[in-house]
C-alpha cells in the first residue's frame, strides 16, 4: 500500500542541515541550536528597527501621546465609574417597566432625590454638632446683642473680684509657707497614712497641689493669673486624661472577660469533638471492611503539596479569608488536610486512625505559625508595591476640611446660598416621614386599586379608546424603545469617554473664565492702590518750595477765572449782531456749562460732601445748549465765525500742529504694534499650528485609551496579558504611582489655593484671587515657595497699622505651607523619602521645564516600583520554598504519628 511522504513536515533547519552534509551526527543538534539563535537575534534586530522606525514616525506626536497615556490613568477611574452608573440605570430601566424616555425624564428627579438624601443623612449623621454649632451662634449673637450694659458690668466686676481674690492668695504661700506646708504634708502622709485615711490624703493632695500652682503663678510677675488658669486648664486635662485611661481599662476588662468565656466554650467543643473521635476509633475498629473503603464525601485526602499551594493562593487573594482563622477549621476538614496519600500504606491495610485532639492543635498551630509566617513576609512585599487603599490619605482630610471651610464661608458671606440647602432638608424629612408613617404604602396601595378599577374599565373598551393604528404605533413604539436601549448599552463606553473628556474641558474653561473676571477687577484696583501710594510717597517725599500746593490752587483758579472770561467775551464778539437777549442766554448755558466741568473735574477725587456734580448733568448742559443753537439759526453768525478764525489763525495752527505730532506719533505706535503683532503671528505660525494639531492628538488618543478601557485600564491591560506571571502586579504599581503624581500635584493646587482664599478672606484684605491664583499655580509648578502670594496681603495689612495680624498672615502661611508639602509627597507610591520626591520634581523642572513637574517623581517611582518588585518576587519565591519544606516536615511528622497509634 502506499504511503505519503512525510518530508514536507520537515522545519526549514533540518532541510538547510540536509542540504550542508557531511555534518557528524554530533553537531547536528548543535548547529540546529545556532540556526535557531541566530534566527531569534534577527528577528529581535528586525523587532528593534521596526521599533525605532515607528518612533521616528511618532516622534513629533510622542509627547502628546505621553501625556494622553497619564491623563488616561487619572481619569480612567472617573470613566469607569460613570460606566457602571450608566449601565446599571439603563439595566434597572426594563427592571421597572420603565421606557427610555421617561427614564431620562425622571432623571433629574432622581438626582435630586439623591442629593437630598445624602445631605440628609450627613446631617442626621451630625445632628449633635450643628445643633450645638447653631444654638452657641444664637447664644454668642444674643449675648452680644442683648445683653443690658449692667450684666456686662456686673460679670467685669465679677472678674475684677475673683482677680483680686486669686491674687491675695498668690500673695499668702510665699516661699517660706510652700515648703513648710509641703514638709508638713509629707510628715503627716509617713506618720498617719493608713488605708482606712487614704481618702482623706487624696483631697488633701487637691489643696495641696492648688497651692503649688498659686505659688508657680506668683512667680509670673505680670501674667500671674493668666499663669494661674492655665496651669487649672493643663490639671483638667490631665483629669480627662486620667477618666479616659479608666474607661479603657474597664473595656479591656470587660472584652477580656468575654474572651475567657470564649476559651471556655471553645474547650467545651473541643473535649465534645474529642468524645466523638475515640467513638469513630471504636467504630473504625468494629467494622475494618468499612475503613477500607472509605468513602469520598468522608475520607477525601489532600495532599501537602496541595495544602500549600491553596493557602498561597489564599493569602494572595485578598479576597478570600485569611488565614488567621485557621483555628476555626472543623476537626474532619483538619484530618482530611493533614493525611497524606499513601499508596504503600493504603495497599497494605495500614489503619489511617484519626489523631488525638493534643497531636492535632499542635499541628494546627504549626500550620498556623507557617502560614503567618509566609504572609507576613507577602504582605511586607506587597505594602512595598501596594499601599492599603481602604484608609484615607491625610492630605484628602485636608482637602475635605478646606471644602467644607470654604463652603461654610461662603454660605456665611451670601447667605442666600443656604436656602437651597432648606429645599432638599425639606424634601428629606417628607420623604422620610411619609415611610415611618406608612403613608407612601397607603398611597401605592390606594394607586394600584385605582389601576385595577381603570385596567378592569379599559380592557372591554380598549378598541373603542386606541383604534387598531394607535395600538400599532404604541408596539412600533415598544420596539423601538428596546432598539434604543441596545444601541445605548452598546454605546455607553464611548458617551462616558465622550463625557468625561468634556468636562474636563467645560470645568477648565469654566475656571478660567470665572478666574480672568475676578483677576481683572482686583488687578484694575491693585493699579488704583498703587498709583494712590506713589502719588502719596511722591508728595511725602517731594523737593519742591514750601506752599506750592496752594499756589497750584490758585494758578488752576486764576485759570478757570480767566477761562470764564475770555468765553464771554468770544461770545460777545461772536453775537454782536444777534440780538442781546439772546445772545445772553447762549452766553450764560456756555457759562454754566464751563463752571459744571470744572466742578465735576475739582470734586472727582474727592469724597462725596454736600453736591456733587455728576456726567449726567453736564450732558443736560451741552444737549440743551446745542438744542438752543438749532432752534436760533441766526445764532450762526458765519462773518462773526470768519472774523474769530482770522484773528486766531496764528493760535489754531499752532494747536494743530500739536494735535499733528501727537497723532502722528500715535500712529507710528499703533502701527509699530500692529506689525510686530503680524510678525508674531505669521512668524510663529508653525508653533501655534503645532500646539492644535498636539492638542488634536492628544484628546484624540486620550479618547480612544479610555474608549478602549474596559474592567482595566488599556495599558495595564496589555502589559497583564504578555507577562502573566508578574505583569499585572508591575502594572499595577506603575499605574498606581503615576496617578499618585498627578493626584498630588492636584492636590497641591487646589489645598493651597482654596487655602489662600480662605485665610485671605477671614483677614478681610481686598486682594484675594489673584493670590489664590498664583498660590494653586505654584502649587502645581512649584518654582517658587507658596507662600509669597501672600506678600501684597501682609503688606495691606501693615499699611492699615494690623501689625499683628500681617505677622499672624504670614506665620500660618509659612507653616502651612511646610505641613502640606511634607504630607502630599509622603503619600506618592514609590517615591521613597519626601526628600527624595521634592528633589526629584527640581530636576525635573531643570530638565524637561513644568512638564518635569510630573516627570521627575514619575520616573523616581517606576524606578522604586521596579526595585520593590524584583524584591518581593525573590522573597516570595523563598517563602514559598520554605512553606513547602515545613509542611513537608508536618507530613512526615502526622505519617509518623499514624504509624505509632497502628504499632500501638
Amino acid at each position: 500500500m502506499y504511503s505519503p511522504s512525510l518530508e514536507f513536515l520537515k522545519s526549514p533547519i533540518e532541510n538547510v542541515v540536509n542540504l550542508l552534509g557531511g555534518v557528524p551526527q554530533d553537531h547536528e543538534k548543535a548547529l540546529k541550536h545556532g540556526f535557531y539563535n541566530a534566527l531569534a537575534i534577527l528577528l529581535l534586530m528586525i523587532a528593534l528597527s521596526a521599533g525605532w522606525a515607528v518612533f521616528i514616525v511618532l516622534e513629533p506626536f510622542f509627547k502628546p501621546l505621553l501625556w494622553a497615556l497619564l491623563c488616561g490613568s487619572v481619569l480612567y477611574p472617573i470613566k469607569h465609574s460613570l460606566a457602571t452608573s450608566m449601565n446599571s440605570w439603563l439595566s434597572s430601566l426594563p427592571t421597572n417597566s420603565t421606557p427610555l424616555l421617561l427614564g431620562i425624564i425622571i432623571v433629574p428627579i432622581q438626582i435630586l432625590d439623591n442629593t437630598s438624601e445624602r445631605i440628609g443623612n450627613v446631617t442626621l449623621k451630625y445632628i449633635k454638632y450643628i445643633v450645638g454649632f447653631v444654638l452657641c451662634l444664637c447664644i454668642c449673637h444674643i449675648m452680644y446683642q442683648y445683653t443690658p450694659h449692667i450684666c456686662i458690668c456686673i460679670i467685669w466686676k465679677l472678674g475684677m473680684i475673683g482677680s483680686n481674690a486669686i491674687s491675695w492668695f498668690m500673695s499668702l504661700f510665699d516661699t517660706y509657707r510652700i515648703l513648710a506646708i509641703i514638709l508638713g504634708y509629707i510628715i503627716l502622709l509617713i506618720s498617719f497614712w493608713t488605708p482606712d485615711t487614704a481618702h482623706y490624703f487624696t483631697l488633701a493632695a487637691v489643696f495641696l497641689w492648688m497651692a503649688i500652682s498659686l505659688f508657680l503663678a506668683s512667680l509670673a510677675s505680670s501674667f500671674q493669673v493668666t499663669i494661674f488658669f492655665v496651669l487649672q486648664c493643663l490639671f483638667g486635662c490631665g483629669f480627662g486624661y486620667e477618666v479616659l485611661l479608666v474607661y479603657k481599662k474597664m473595656s479591656a476588662s470587660n472584652i477580656s472577660r468575654k474572651i475567657v468565656q470564649f476559651q471556655e466554650e471553645s474547650l467545651l467543643s473541643e473535649e465534645k469533638l474529642k468524645d466523638v473521635n475515640e467513638k469513630n476509633e471504636n467504630e473504625q475498629g468494629l467494622d475494618k471492611e468499612n475503613l477500607s473503603k472509605p468513602k469520598d464525601s468522608e475520607n477525601v485526602e489532600i495532599r501537602p503539596k496541595d495544602l500549600v499551594s491553596g493557602a498561597v493562593g489564599s493569602i494572595n487573594n485578598p479576597s478570600e479569608k485569611e488565614y488567621s482563622n485557621i483555628e476555626t477549621i472543623s476537626q474532619k476538614d483538619v484530618r482530611k488536610r493533614l493525611l497524606p496519600l499513601d499508596e504503600t500504606a493504603s495497599s497494605s491495610g495500614i489503619e489511617r486512625s484519626t489523631p488525638s485532639f493534643s497531636e492535632t492543635s499542635f499541628q494546627k498551630q504549626m500550620i498556623a505559625a507557617a502560614l503567618h509566617k509566609h504572609k507576613a513576609r507577602i504582605e511586607v512585599g506587597s505594602s512595598n508595591v501596594n499601599s492599603n487603599h481602604r484608609e484615607r490619605p491625610e492630605s484628602t482630610k485636608y482637602l475635605y476640611g478646606l471644602t467644607w471651610a470654604c463652603v461654610l464661608l461662603s454660605m456665611w458671606t451670601y447667605f442666600w446660598l443656604l436656602h437651597a440647602t432648606y429645599i432638599l432638608l425639606l424634601i428629606y424629612i417628607i420623604k422620610h416621614t411619609g415611610q415611618y408613617f406608612h403613608i407612601w404604602q397607603m398611597i401605592e396601595e390606594q394607586i394600584k386599586k385605582l389601576w385595577t378599577v381603570i385596567h378592569t374599565w379599559y380592557s372591554s373598551r380598549h378598541e373603542a379608546l386606541f383604534p387598531v393604528h394607535i395600538t400599532g404605533f404604541f408596539k412600533l413604539a415598544t420596539q423601538m424603545n428596546g432598539v434604543m436601549m441596545e444601541i445605548l448599552k452598546d454605546s455607553v463606553n464611548m458617551a462616558c469617554c465622550t463625557i468625561v473628556i468634556l468636562g474636563v474641558i467645560c470645568a477648565i474653561i469654566s475656571t478660567i473664565v470665572f478666574l480672568t473676571v475676578q483677576v481683572y477687577s482686583e488687578g484694575i484696583h491693585m493699579l488704583q492702590v498703587g498709583s494712590s501710594i506713589l502719588n502719596s510717597t511722591y508728595m511725602r517725599n517731594t523737593k519742591l518750595m514750601d506752599g506750592w500746593q496752594s499756589q497750584l490752587d490758585s494758578i488752576v483758579n486764576d485759570a478757570y477765572s480767566y477761562g470764564r472770561q475770555g468765553i464771554s467775551s468770544g461770545v460777545h464778539h461772536w453775537l454782536k449782531d444777534v440780538d442781546p437777549e439772546k445772545a445772553s442766554q447762549l452766553e450764560e448755558q456756555v457759562l454754566q456749562l464751563w463752571d459744571r466741568i470744572y466742578q465735576a473735574w475739582m470734586t472727582s477725587n474727592n469724597a462725596a460732601i454736600g453736591p456733587k456734580v455728576t456726567t449726567s448733568a453736564i450732558y443736560a448742559s451741552f444737549d440743551s445748549l446745542v438744542e438752543d443753537v438749532q432752534k436760533t439759526p441766526e445764532l450762526l453768525n458765519m462773518a462773526g465765525i470768519m472774523a474769530f478764525l482770522q484773528d486766531n489763525v496764528g493760535t489754531l495752527l499752532t494747536v494743530f500742529d500739536s494735535l499733528w505730532i501727537i497723532l502722528k506719533g500715535n500712529i507710528t505706535l499703533f502701527m509699530d504694534s500692529f506689525l510686530a503683532i503680524i510678525m508674531i503671528v505669521f512668524g510663529s505660525g508653525t508653533a501655534v499650528i503645532n500646539f492644535f494639531l498636539n492638542l488634536i492628538v492628544f484628546f484624540t488618543a486620550l479618547f480612544y485609551l479610555l474608549a478602549s478601557s474596559n474592567e482595566m485600564y488599556k495599558p495595564v491591560d496589555l502589559i497583564t496579558k504578555y507577562s502573566p506571571n508578574s505583569g499585572k502586579r508591575f502594572a499595577v504599581a506603575l499605574e498606581d504611582a503615576i496617578a499618585s503624581v498627578f493626584h498630588a500635584s492636584i492636590k497641591r493646587a487646589i489645598i493651597y489655593g482654596l487655602w489662600t482664599w480662605l485665610i485671605h478672606n477671614l483677614f478681610q484684605v481686598k486682594l484675594v484671587y489673584i493670590p489664590s491664583v498664583l498660590a494653586a499655580m505654584l502649587g502645581a509648578i512649584p518654582v517658587m515657595p507658596v507662600y509669597l502670594p501672600s506678600a501684597p496681603a501682609v503688606l495691606e495689612l501693615y499699611f492699615q497699622d494690623c501689625t499683628f495680624y500681617a505677622v499672624l498672615l504670614s506665620i500660618i502661611q509659612v507653616v502651612s505651607a511646610s505641613t502640606i508639602d511634607s504630607t502630599i509627597y509622603k503619600e506618592i507610591k514609590g517615591g521613597g523619602h519626601p526628600y527624595l520626591t521634592a528633589l526629584s520634581i527640581a530636576g525635573g523642572m531643570f530638565w524637561l521645564g513644568p512638564e518635569g513637574v510630573i516627570m521627575g517623581p514619575l520616573l523616581l517611582c517606576a524606578l522604586f516600583v521596579a526595585v520593590n518588585m524584583s524584591t518581593y518576587i525573590l522573597q516570595d519565591n523563598e517563602s514559598e520554598q520554605e512553606l513547602q519544606e515545613q509542611m513537608k516536615h508536618l507530613s512526615e511528622l502526622s505519617r509518623l504519628t499514624q504509624l505509632r497509634k497502628c504499632v500501638s
